[in-house]
C-alpha cells in the first residue's frame, strides 16, 4: 500500500474532491502479472486449459475492480468536528459519514493525513442510507493551531486486489491550548493583580446604570435587546450597563513565577480558566501581541486561549 500512498501524494493536487479513484494493490499487481504470465504460456504452448484459466482469472479481476470501485459510490464525508482541547489530552475528533446508496457498504476505511501527523485507519460498515459518526484520535501532544489538510475514505473490499479512495480536500482548523498548570488565583492573591478599570460594561441588564447601545451580536441573550428601538427603528441593538463596583483581573505574563515560556503559558491558561469558572472579568496581555481587553464569557475565554495556543 505504501507505493499507492506515494503515488497518491504525488498526484494529490490533480485529484478532485469526492471523486472515486482506483488502483491495483500490491496483491492485485501480483495477481495481474501472474495472469499475464499464464496468458503468455497458454499462447506459446497453445494450451487451451491454461488459456481458459487465464480468461477466468481476468473475468474475476474485472468483477472485483467493479465491486471495489462501486463500494464507495454514494458515500460522503459531511462534517468533521474537532473541539478545542488542552495539550497533553487525547485529541478526539468525530467524522460524520453518510451513505446515500440503497445498498450496504462493507469494509470502508477512513484515514486522516497531514504534514505533521497521520492517523491509523479505522474500518467500519455502513447500512443503506445510514448516517454514522466515526470517532478517531489525533496523535498531537503540543499546543498550537493545526489543520487537517487531507481526509480520505478508501476500500479494498472484497479481496484486497484493488485500492479505491475518495478525498475531502477541505482544510479543517483546530486549536490545542496550553495545559493549565501552576499557581491558582488563591495562591497568587487577586490584590496582587492590577485593577484595570473603574467600571465594566455588562451586556446583561440589572441594577447597574445604563451606558449606551451597540449592535446586537449573534449568540447574545435576547434579554439585552432594546425592543423599543427595534419596534421604532427596526434596528436590533443591545443595551450596555456599567458598574463602578466591578473589578478586573489584568493577567500579564510578567506575573508568572516560572522561567520557561511554555510553563508561563500554562500558568496563564490556568488563571484564565479560573477567572472564567469564577465568572470574573479579565484582560490578557502577552508580549508582541495586542491587548485582549476586559470581558468575560465563553467567547472571551476561547479568544484568550487561542492567543496562548498561537503564541
Amino acid at each position: 500500500m505504501s507505493l499507492i500512498h506515494l503515488l497518491e501524494k504525488k498526484i494529490y493536487p490533480l485529484l478532485k474532491e469526492h471523486q472515486t479513484y482506483i488502483l491495483p494493490s500490491l496483491n492485485g499487481m501480483i495477481f495481474i502479472m501472474t495472469n499475464v504470465a499464464l496468458l503468455l504460456m497458454g499462447l506459446i504452448y497453445t494450451n487451451n486449459l491454461i488459456l481458459l484459466v487465464s480468461f477466468i482469472n481476468a473475468s474475476v479481476l474485472f468483477t472485483i475492480l467493479f465491486v471495489t470501485n462501486y463500494n464507495l459510490q454514494g458515500l460522503k464525508i459531511s462534517e468533521v468536528v474537532i473541539a478545542p482541547q488542552f495539550a497533553g489530552d487525547t485529541v478526539m475528533a468525530e467524522c460524520i459519514i453518510e451513505n446515500g446508496s440503497p445498498l450496504e457498504r462493507p469494509g470502508v476505511c477512513i484515514r486522516v493525513k497531514d504534514r505533521k501527523f497521520q492517523t491509523s485507519s479505522i474500518k467500519f460498515d455502513l447500512k443503506p442510507h445510514q448516517r454514522i459518526k466515526i470517532p478517531f484520535s489525533l496523535p498531537i501532544s503540543k499546543r498550537g493551531v493545526y489543520k487537517i489538510s487531507r481526509l480520505s475514505l478508501y476500500s479494498t473490499y472484497p479481496l484486497g486486489l484493488f485500492y479505491a479512495w475518495k478525498l475531502l480536500k477541505q482544510e479543517i482548523e483546530f486549536y490545542i491550548f496550553p495545559r493549565p498548570l501552576g499557581l491558582s488565583l488563591i495562591e497568587s492573591p487577586l490584590e496582587k493583580m492590577e485593577v484595570e478599570a473603574d467600571y465594566i460594561r455588562n451586556a446583561r441588564p440589572g441594577s447597574d446604570e445604563f451606558q449606551e447601545h451597540r449592535q446586537f451580536r449573534t449568540g447574545e441573550s435576547y434579554k439585552s435587546v432594546d425592543w423599543k428601538i427595534l419596534a421604532r427603528k427596526k434596528q436590533k441593538l443591545t443595551k450596555l450597563f456599567g458598574s463602578s463596583s466591578s473589578n478586573c483581573i489584568k493577567i500579564t505574563i510578567d506575573k508568572c513565577p516560572q522561567e520557561d515560556m511554555e510553563n508561563k503559558l500554562s500558568q496563564l491558561a490556568k488563571w484564565i480558566m479560573e477567572c472564567h469558572h469564577e465568572d470574573l472579568y479579565w484582560s490578557l496581555q502577552i508580549p508582541k501581541r495586542s491587548l485582549i481587553s476586559i470581558n468575560k464569557g465563553d467567547r472571551h475565554y476561547k479568544d484568550c486561549l487561542k492567543a496562548l495556543a498561537t503564541y
